[in-house]
């Protein structure tokens, strides 16, 4: 039920008003453009604060219209935070409570869905995988674009992204094409997301990297400003543009965001520009990110849904209202869901603030804004009260468990030698936050280190956090998969199972523990592992469709095509499934048939990536490359960096003598899978015939440590050895050796036993 409010206080009004009683063409509604910075403080922003660079084209639109001095986020998270800007909805409202493992529900209505209802055409264009289409926000868009690439494409356990102008390109592209109806365009920018790596002119401008990123996203903004006054009328649109959370920049410990509840994250920029509405209006009254979807259909005259929690801010965007203020909630789970630390929740009411976790905090926000006091000792008074706000107002909502170790999950890791003697006792309090951020900081540190190529260095900073905190899940799983990207298998596979003793109930670990058992030759155990996979999850992806590939190589087709049916029947969107039906249906037809059905299926789901991808590889099994060629760059241009299209694609090229284009693929595959042999030595190929020997010669060695049996490494190398002056008989017999009827690799030997 929705919770009645009186939100303003309205000025008494005198005259006459003026009526059209017969006559009148109601003007058509106005369009709407949303533009939502990701990871954006409030105080980095020019029109809120001196503490960023200039940001004068988002300025623009606050002082065309309303700003918002003190909004707030209701999360220091991407998609709970956008759930709840789409929704009008808290975290506790519409479910959605961390980035991983929730998705948008349909019983929560979105902005886009109430206004394609009405004749709205809708699309969405979003800069990262946080936000990509399986979490839900996609209901009602006509178009989602979240062709961001590849997870882990920018490094080890970042988010697939795009940078800010590409998204504003794809966003215009589309606007091209949009008729006469009135529009609602969603840009996501993820740009001042860490890592930070602003493009030039602002990388040079700024000595600060995360101020260059928020000078680019300023630039960007403008482009897309630029372009949509081009094509569409200003001063028929409504304009909001807000952030879903901030950046602590070492604030309180923290580098970055996501564990912690201050106003670094907390705070955000909002304004609002209006048709109609005066310019120049600053609220400082305290409003939250929840009343922006009221606020906009109100706007744009459609009624918000029963159940829409948020208020409407429209009244102050029309500077005929004064703000009455309300209480203000926000939480972040995510210590809890991926550390096994406190949970933090709080409230905010006038000049007080309120954080409740493994202790509670009290901060006088007027008197010391960077919350550096905690008075919850010395206020018990203001204590009580905004804990009752907090428990009647806003009573939390269940939510996937955290990790705190229960008596089973106690014993689970002593059998796996784990805990000693100072682990946190069965049943005892989670830890504060607070006293683990500094582990964070080290974890980040171990990741640059990967990424700089020191996997030793990397291993031995997550092994000692672990040392510390034993319990802490996101550093074990972390640590699993450095392990298996550098190819220790052996201690991926056991790190793995350690994340299974701390959360037995998520699919993904076994199956990462599948796959590092593969790795070493361990069959039997590895598909033991994928079973129990399947078990917690008959519909987890990942563990499916690499048993539906093992099935497929023990020529079990008839199974897969049965299970792939059966997804299809839960789920008729599912490209993967829809592939793997195609597949095994017609494989004993030749690739030809193959080809010819993944085109028929594509008219059931166009430009589904699985579908191209499977079309891509049976062409080219059939001999016709061109075809093939344009059905990989199809998958490249919806999943950009995607490895097995990357690969494919670049040999297709070396093989044509395209050489630098092949390169750039292979390379942005290579980082986007570094589990990949195949990946390595194609990328040796191409870097040896860029005239790269040294960049040649790393990815053979890291092909050796993924798969020291594969044909192709040697022939590689053997190839790669006689064009340096190396020696290469060695190599060239192993490539023989592995693939006796290879020409190819019978002349290399030749020429390296004549030397």
């Amino acid at each position: 039920m929705r919770r009645p409010h009186r939100p303003f206080r309205r000025p008494a009004r005198l005259g006459l008003l003026s009526l059209c009683l017969a006559g009148c063409a109601a003007p058509p509604p106005p369009d709407l453009l949303l533009i939502t910075l990701d990871t954006t403080r409030a105080d980095h922003l020019s029109f809120l604060g001196d503490a960023g660079p200039p940001t004068p084209r988002i300025d623009g639109i606050a002082a065309g219209g309303a700003a918002f001095a003190a909004a707030f986020a209701p999360a220091p998270l991407t998609l709970p935070s956008h759930a709840t800007m789409m929704t009008g909805l808290l975290p506790t409202e519409h479910g959605v409570r961390d980035n991983g493992g929730f998705a948008l529900g349909e019983a929560s209505p979105t902005l886009a869905a109430l206004l394609a209802d009405r004749g709205w055409r809708t699309g969405a264009f979003v800069g990262a995988a946080v936000l990509d289409h399986a979490t839900g926000l996609d209901r009602g868009f006509s178009v989602y674009d979240d062709a961001v690439g590849e997870s882990g494409a920018d490094g080890p356990f970042q988010y697939g992204r795009r940078r800010g102008d590409a998204v504003v390109a794809a966003a215009l592209d589309w606007l091209d094409g949009a008729g006469p109806e009135p529009v609602f365009l969603w840009v996501h920018l993820f740009d001042a997301h860490a890592p930070y790596a602003a493009p030039e002119p602002e990388r040079g401008r700024f000595a600060d990297p995360y101020d260059a990123e928020v000078a680019f996203l300023d630039r960007v903004v403008g482009d897309l400003l630029d372009g949509w006054a081009a094509r569409r009328d200003p001063e028929r649109t409504v304009v909001a543009v807000a952030a879903d959370h901030g950046e602590s920049l070492g604030e309180h410990g923290e580098a970055t965001h996501g564990i912690l509840v201050y106003d670094a994250t907390l705070r955000v920029p909002l304004a609002v520009r209006a048709p109609g509405a005066p310019p120049g209006l600053r609220v400082e009254a305290p409003v939250s990110l929840r009343d922006l979807a009221p606020t906009l259909l109100d706007l744009l005259g459609v009624p918000a849904p029963e159940g829409m929690s948020g208020r409407s801010l429209a009244p102050l965007v029309r500077g005929g209202a004064t703000a009455e203020p309300e209480p203000i909630y926000f939480e972040c789970l995510a210590g809890e869901l991926h550390h096994g630390w406190a949970p933090l929740r709080g409230v905010r009411d006038g000049r007080w603030k309120l954080i409740e976790g493994a202790a509670t905090e009290l901060y006088d926000v007027a008197a010391d804004p960077a919350e550096i006091r905690d008075l919850a000792a010395r206020r018990p008074a203001e204590v009580a009260g905004l804990q009752r706000i907090l428990d009647e107002r806003f009573p939390d909502a269940p939510h996937a468990p955290g990790r705190a170790l229960d008596a089973a999950t106690r014993a689970r890791l002593e059998a796996l030698g784990y805990l000693g003697g100072e682990a946190t006792p069965a049943g005892g309090p989670p830890p504060d936050p607070r006293d683990r951020i500094a582990l964070l900081a080290r974890m980040d540190a171990a990741d640059a280190r990967f990424a700089a190529g020191d996997a030793d260095g990397a291993v031995a900073l997550y092994r000692a956090v672990l040392a510390e905190d034993p319990a802490d899940l996101e550093a074990v799983v972390r640590l699993a998969d450095l392990l298996h990207y550098a190819g220790r298998y052996a201690e991926a596979a056991e790190a793995f199972a350690r994340a299974e003793a701390l959360d037995p109930t998520d699919p993904s670990h076994p199956t990462n523990r599948a796959l590092a058992l593969e790795a070493l030759g361990r069959d039997a155990e590895a598909a033991e592992a994928l079973a129990r996979a399947r078990r917690l999850d008959p519909g987890y992806r990942p563990a499916r469709e690499k048993a539906w590939a093992r099935l497929a190589a023990e020529g079990r087709l008839d199974v897969v095509a049965r299970e792939a049916r059966e997804a299809l029947a839960a789920d008729p969107a599912d490209g993967a499934a829809l592939a793997a039906l195609v597949h095994a249906e017609h494989a004993g037809e030749g690739p030809a048939a193959v080809a010819r059905a993944a085109e028929k299926a594509l008219e059931r789901l166009p430009g589904d990536p699985d579908l191209l991808q499977l079309r891509g590889d049976a062409e080219a099994m059939a001999g016709r490359l061109d075809r093939a060629e344009a059905a990989w760059r199809a998958v490249l241009a919806r999943r950009p960096g995607d490895p097995r299209a990357s690969l494919q694609l670049g040999r297709l090229l070396l093989a044509r003598g395209d050489v630098a284009e092949a390169r750039g693929l292979l390379e942005t595959g290579a980082r986007a899978d570094r589990g990949s042999a195949e990946l390595q030595v194609a990328l040796a190929e191409a870097r040896a015939r860029a005239g790269d020997p040294t960049g040649a010669w790393t990815a053979l060695r890291a092909a050796r440590r993924l798969a020291p049996e594969l044909p192709a490494l040697w022939a590689t190398w053997c190839a790669v050895a006689l064009a340096d002056g190396r020696p290469a008989r060695e190599p060239c017999e192993r490539a023989v050796a592995l693939a006796p009827d290879d020409p190819v690799a019978r002349a290399n030997l030749a020429r390296a036993a004549a030397r």
